[in-house]
């Protein structure tokens, strides 16, 4: 913002492009960053649905890249060359930045930070002027785990008004850091199981939950939540914002893996 007195204060404005892994991110997923959106300086919206990277597994033909003596498979360079075509789009007055959004289902620690490290490679290699623009998040264990922390709008889903009461089905509050728990898409589709009248379609709940989810709540315990409060943050610091005491960004649980991915060109991380 200008501070020249006389001069209208001018802004940067952002534009996020969301890559991601599912169908159900894809259907709704930017709607989730509606309390980063409030200021109005930056948008979100999805670009690209992309599969998955997990362990590396050889390729016959890998890709080489340009100016450099590495290769990547071509799977890797695909998204490498797919963000940097959005970077590079800036014709609409908005800093560019890309998110790789993925989630834990099946995979333990060991198997995350591998697959961060191939997402970062993939993303870094083809577009190492613009590091600070890229990142990778993971939604733990997966994006139905964020229902939980407060299920009405879970419960306001799957009973609609003027639904029989011998067809609804409640889902309470998951008690600890959601997070941690072991699945939570099983135990939606375990409760519908129950019910020959009724089947849960994950793409249209995420289309209806989604924008109903309030992420200051969700992230209002500094002890819970951490891969999501990093994703948040590392967003807010590309903003350029000042921290907001509501996302608990200075004193909340962040997550080790993707933690240390700079969010501007002088390198700083969350």
């Amino acid at each position: 913002m200008s501070a020249i007195e006389g001069v209208a204060p001018t802004f940067t404005f952002h534009k996020f492009g969301l890559m991601v892994t599912g169908e159900s991110e894809s259907a709704a997923l930017p709607s989730l960053f509606r309390s980063l959106m409030e200021h109005g300086n930056c948008t979100f919206e999805f670009f690209q649905k992309i599969d998955q990277l997990r362990a590396k597994t050889s390729q016959k033909h890998p890709l080489k890249v340009v100016n450099t003596d590495k290769t990547l498979p071509d799977k890797d360079a695909a998204i490498g060359f797919d963000a940097r075509r959005y970077l590079s789009n800036q014709k609409d007055g908005y800093t560019h930045h890309v998110i790789l959004i993925d989630d834990l289902e099946g995979l333990n620690e060991n198997d995350a930070r591998n697959a961060y490290e191939r997402y970062r490679v993939a993303l870094v290699k083809i577009n190492p002027k613009d590091e600070h623009r890229v990142s990778i998040h993971y939604l733990i264990n997966m994006l139905e785990a964020y229902y939980f922390v407060n299920t009405d709008a879970l419960n306001s889903f799957v009973n609609p008004e003027g639904l029989p009461e011998s067809q609804k089905i409640i889902f309470d509050n998951y008690s600890n850091d959601v997070e941690d728990m072991p699945h939570p898409k099983s135990a939606i589709k375990s409760k519908f199981a129950k019910n020959k009248y009724r089947a849960f379609n994950e793409k249209q709940a995420a289309q209806e939950i989604i924008p109903q989810l309030n992420v200051p709540l969700i992230l209002s315990n500094p002890d819970t939540c951490a891969g999501l409060r990093t994703l948040f943050k590392w967003c807010w610091g590309a903003i350029g914002e000042p921290h907001e005491e509501r996302f608990c960004f200075e004193e909340g649980k962040l997550y080790e893996i993707t933690r240390y991915q700079p969010y501007n060109a002088s390198g700083k991380t969350p």
